[in-house]
């Protein structure tokens, strides 16, 4: 005798179809709204129950991370107010991924408000054990939790590399062809050059802002990069402005009103740069400093006698002669420590910076050597990513065991073949070995790529590092000595630099011009644990302090 165990539609449910996907990391693998509505109408079909795509389907771009979606409150009130019990649904972690919302849909379901949740995995009914759908809509939760985690410190990591965190300006292009985490941005061979002949133009003084985007449109046909269903438009009057006024452009970008170094290639140097903004009637307005109107003060330096921090004067004085007016700024400890007299005098900023422009000599590569270094530590990770292959195929086949073992845990489950206790012992269990593995994985992935990234600015930026403290601003400085030494100390006019390992290897190749022992250190400082060394670069201790 056959039973027909599939349900037919009752004329007291009413069915509701949500379908959700947010722009945010969470859902980038998830099916795009569309096909969420195809399969979800294959779902509703198989089961008998009828819909009206005008009224019966709930759709909604937004992130289920935090309470508050318009769509879902709909649902809700449909189903408190009787015209709604049967929800379909891609899988549950559409409806809810923050507990508020999770724990409404269960106690509406224990309740009968709700007679069935169907998706493509199962279908969830009242008489279900709550402890099943608390614990997948418990995962979806704390998956989007540690995510949300895991894409702020991705991004803090990228803006400590120098890498912007955004879709690159116009002249620029995201480097899609590296793995995700490890992507840069690059020159746009289509635009770059064009972009470049914007700032020649205005540098000769002869040309307004509306004139170059003539040029750019007319003639040139200058047009936005395309992505995806975006740009290929001709730039705006308002894009060609934004171009003369982007500090991207001179080596820096903006995160949440800071500059940061970036790592990618300048367009303009830092004299071009102001040029243009007296040109466009910004010089009146200050270059962008962190509340910093001279380099050197507060904690940064301590002196040497007393401890305390040292601070700067800026004095002016007219010339009795002609009446010319001169100023000089010096640096000077603050005193301030109870019950001693300290006798440290005052140093001129010159005189300082003079001290910082040495150390920076003598940290500085040649070009031609910091292009060597490069191309053999490129060889090394080669060798180094070869050896790791094979280690990274067995770890991810052991992340396929366990995802299969939590899949026939609970299995087990759902037949009644272990009790809630074992099944929640052996959850957590395999969950907590399925973190480490993914750990594990991760940190692969950054040894094979981030550590190649790292050596290879560190020593671009000791090639440019002197150049660059000569043409930066107050703020730019004071993050360079932050970058390049600890334990800074002034003393009887001097200024006593501790440079971190890396520097220090860089120092004494320098001094004896012996390349092949700074490569030794490198080798060294990694050995075989790649993940835990931190370069000192302009990228990585602005934002974390260097070894």
């Amino acid at each position: 005798m056959s039973v027909n165990l599939k349900r037919t539609h009752s004329a007291t449910e009413g069915t509701l179809v949500y379908c959700r996907k947010s722009s945010e990391q969470e859902d980038r693998q998830v099916l795009s709204i569309e096909s969420q509505m195809r399969e979800t109408f294959i779902l509703a079909k198989d089961n008998g129950l009828p819909i009206d795509p005008a009224k019966d389907v709930l759709t909604e771009s937004r992130s289920a991370k935090v309470p508050g979606r318009p769509m879902f409150n709909e649902m809700i009130a449909r189903v408190l107010s009787g015209k709604s019990s049967v929800i379909v649904a891609f899988k549950l972690d559409r409806l809810a991924r923050n507990m508020q919302d999770g724990g409404m849909i269960i106690q509406l379901l224990q309740e009968g408000k709700i007679q069935r949740i169907i998706t493509t995995e199962r279908t969830y009914l009242p008489t279900d054990n709550v402890m099943m759908i608390a614990v997948e809509l418990g995962m979806a939760n704390q998956y989007s939790r540690d995510l949300s985690t895991h894409v702020r410190n991705s991004i803090k990591t990228k803006i400590a590399l120098g890498q912007y965190p955004g879709l690159a300006p116009i002249g620029y292009l995201n480097d899609l062809s590296r793995e995700e985490g490890a992507r840069t941005i690059i020159a746009d061979p289509e635009r770059f050059d064009r972009v470049r002949k914007l700032w020649d133009l205005m540098l000769t003084g002869a040309y307004t802002v509306p004139q170059l985007h003539r040029l750019a449109t007319r003639e040139w046909h200058l047009t936005t990069p395309k992505y995806g269903k975006h740009g290929g438009r001709l730039v705006s009057k308002n894009t060609v402005y934004n171009v003369l006024t982007g500090h991207f452009y001179r080596g820096w970008f903006r995160i949440n009103g800071e500059l940061h170094w970036g790592s990618h290639r300048p367009m303009v140097t830092e004299e071009e740069f102001w040029r243009v903004q007296g040109l466009l009637g910004r010089e009146g307005l200050p270059r962008p400093q962190k509340h910093f109107e001279f380099a050197f003060t507060g904690s940064l330096i301590r002196c040497g006698e007393c401890g305390c921090s040292i601070t700067a004067e800026r004095r002016t004085k007219a010339s009795r002669r002609d009446g010319r007016i001169f100023e000089w700024t010096y640096y000077r400890c603050v005193k301030k420590k109870p019950g001693m007299a300290c006798t440290q005098k005052y140093v001129e900023a010159k005189e300082l910076e003079g001290q910082i422009d040495a150390f920076l000599a003598s940290i500085t590569l040649p070009q031609s050597i910091a292009e060597w270094a490069i191309r053999q530590v490129k060889e090394e990770h080669g060798r180094e990513t070869r050896v790791q292959e094979d280690a990274l195929r067995e770890l991810q086949t052991s992340v396929r065991t366990n995802e299969t073992a939590k899949k026939r845990l609970t299995d087990l489950r759902l037949r009644d073949l272990i009790d809630d206790a074992e099944f929640i012992a052996k959850r957590e269990e395999l969950v907590g070995e399925g973190s480490r593995l993914a750990e594990q994985v991760e940190a692969f992935g950054l040894r094979s790529n981030q550590w190649l990234d790292r050596v290879e600015e560190a020593f671009s930026f000791c090639r440019v590092v002197r150049e660059r403290f000569a043409s930066g601003t107050p703020a730019e400085k004071r993050q360079i000595l932050q970058i390049v030494g600890s334990n800074l100390v002034l003393q009887d006019k001097k200024l006593t630099i501790q440079p971190g390992e890396f520097l220090a290897g860089v120092q004494k190749a320098v001094e004896n011009q012996e390349w092949l022992p700074l490569l030794d250190d490198v080798r060294n400082m990694f050995g075989n644990n790649t993940i835990r060394f931190k370069i000192e670069t302009v990228e990585s201790k602005i934002y974390s302090k260097a070894v």
